[in-house]
């Protein structure tokens, strides 16, 4: 089955939204794992030297009861997803 990735975007982008505004639980740990994935997609490999600290400061990506101290936790996991990227 094909399903276009203008409607991956968008169902992406819609359960980011619930999840976000807690219109759907999730639990911490797989919240950071799926923030981790969409760092991945967004801005490519994690590479310390390239994104320094701070760069995601713009991004909402996690519920706000999970965001103390979870930002170091995504980038762990995000550095795991190398040569996965389909950036969206």
């Amino acid at each position: 089955m094909f399903i276009s990735f203008s409607f991956q975007r968008a169902f992406f982008l819609q359960i980011k939204e619930a999840i976000l505004n807690d219109d759907v639980y999730c639990p911490p740990e797989t919240s950071v794992l799926l923030a981790s994935y969409a760092i991945q997609a967004k801005y490519g490999d994690y590479q310390p030297d390239v994104h320094k600290p701070g760069f995601l400061a713009k991004d909402r990506l996690l519920p706000n009861r999970y965001v103390t101290g979870a930002r170091s936790r995504i980038l762990t996991l995000a550095s795991l997803h190398k040569l996965q990227t389909n950036k969206l």
